[in-house]
């Protein structure tokens, strides 16, 4: 059994970007989560039993398309995240048919791996919902894609970061998978989408 992130990576500029932030908080901030993640927009992650069926259906199955727009449009902050319960910077990311139906493509073709935590349980229904379903909580309509920087108790530096408004854009074609351990991530592959 192994937990396993679905990423996409950012480009070289947003790549520094998120660094450089996490750097930031680093410095001035002690007590953070996610500040050692590689930067990445999450699609999904769970816990996953039969790893190389999961990743050799997903390489024959994920349909290939043309590449997929990713639109950083803000800094934002997520307040009282359900994970941490702390406030999580990160840049937002425009919602698009192609994005949202990757994320789709993707869980149906790996939830029958997933193994469900049934007694996990958010304060919220659609997140329980798609827990219960998917081994996901974020999917769907409630799914915000983002690139993460920290989750931290408010504090000067989330001022600051909601000023500074950065943007990009770029095209993705390959996704990422992570095994997950604690605050370690270790790289397991890419598979073209």
């Amino acid at each position: 059994m192994m937990r396993i992130g679905f990423f996409i990576l950012p480009n070289k500029k947003l790549n520094n970007e998120i660094v450089n932030w996490k750097k930031k908080v680093k410095k001035s901030i002690k007590q953070s989560f996610y500040l050692n993640d590689p930067p990445h927009l999450t699609l999904y992650h769970s816990k996953f039993e039969n790893i190389d069926e999961m990743i050799n259906s997903l390489k024959v199955k994920i349909s290939k398309e043309e590449k997929i727009l990713i639109n950083v449009y803000k800094n934002d902050i997520f307040f009282n995240d359900p994970i941490t319960n702390c406030d999580t910077l990160h840049f937002c990311v425009k919602r698009n048919f192609k994005l949202i139906n990757l994320q789709k493509r993707l869980v149906n073709i790996i939830k029958k791996y997933s193994i469900i935590d049934k007694n996990f349980k958010f304060n919220d229904s659609s997140m329980n919902l798609n827990y219960k379903k998917f081994g996901f909580p974020f999917i769907g309509k409630n799914w915000k894609p983002h690139f993460t920087i920290a989750s931290i108790r408010y504090e000067k530096i989330s001022n600051s970061f909601i000023k500074n408004n950065f943007r990009d854009s770029f095209k993705v074609d390959k996704i990422h998978l992570y095994e997950i351990q604690n605050n370690s991530h270790k790289y397991i592959c890419e598979i073209k989408i």
